[in-house]
């Protein structure tokens, strides 16, 4: 059979294949042209593809068998799973605490701390997810610089919540606490953005989630940003602070879900 048959993956083109040799390339979202198209159309909107995915479906990524045991990465999609709700969970029970004024003490700098190991685990999942199901490594960059930037800002907010860091440091040792802190902040949002414009551009039927999620996470920053710099910000209602947490880890718990779902079979679950 002749090769002609070019399909678009990650921005990049490949071909030319025959129609045999796309078998496991493409799904149906996937963007085809041959000689003679004017432009690239779905592979589900082409009539020689009219079967293609009924006769001779791709092959399920490498899950390993049985005897091998479950491959770490399929560990890490379905910990992050757990670990989200367990997030969720965290994230409500934190802002009940600052809407009661109970935020202080022990237990409190205790969920702080629970929230960042969650959500590492997330980020993991997803990084798994994208790189070791789709191929798609463009991402791991921003999402290691998104769980070591992290870490920083939930310790301090653990350890200033338990030890009162005002009280015990300098106010020139406090400033620079302080500037650390931003630029790690920056460092956090700009990678968050980052990891936002590359999902858009990924093709899978399982990543509408995780745009919605990157979507509502840059309107989340563009709202504390009004807040730090058109209100006053110490006193915005704790409520739409919560939401503004809450929301968009919503997304990207049943995003990992829906790839747990799909991907891992119910005997690794």
């Amino acid at each position: 059979m002749n090769k002609k048959w070019y399909y678009v993956k990650n921005g990049t083109r490949f071909g030319p294949f025959s129609i045999g040799e796309l078998t496991g390339k493409i799904n149906l979202d996937t963007l085809l042209w041959r000689e003679g198209m004017t432009d690239w159309i779905k592979a589900e909107n082409i009539k020689e593809f009219e079967h293609f995915f009924t006769i001779t479906p791709p092959p399920i990524p490498n899950l390993g068998s049985v005897a091998e045991g479950k491959p770490k990465y399929l560990n890490r999609i379905v910990d992050s799973v757990f670990y989200g709700w367990i997030l969720l969970g965290l994230t409500i029970l934190i802002g009940f605490l600052d809407y009661t004024e109970n935020n202080e003490g022990r237990f409190y700098s205790l969920l702080i701390f629970l929230s960042l190991t969650s959500l590492v685990r997330i980020f993991i999942g997803l990084k798994s997810y994208l790189s070791n199901m789709l191929n798609f490594k463009q991402a791991n960059v921003n999402i290691n610089w998104m769980i070591g930037t992290s870490i920083p800002i939930y310790l301090y907010q653990t350890f200033e919540v338990r030890y009162k860091l005002g009280t015990r440091f300098s106010e020139d040792s406090l400033l620079i606490f302080g500037l650390v802190l931003f630029v790690t902040v920056i460092l956090f949002v700009f990678h968050n953005l980052k990891l936002a414009v590359k999902l858009f551009k990924v093709e899978d039927s399982s990543i509408g989630a995780f745009k919605t999620y990157a979507f509502l996470q840059i309107l989340s920053f563009g709202f504390v940003l009004s807040f730090m710099f058109f209100s006053d910000f110490e006193n915005h209602p704790v409520i739409l602070d919560t939401l503004l947490v809450l929301i968009p880890l919503v997304f990207l718990v049943i995003g990992l879900k829906k790839v747990r779902d799909k991907y891992v079979p119910q005997h690794f679950v």
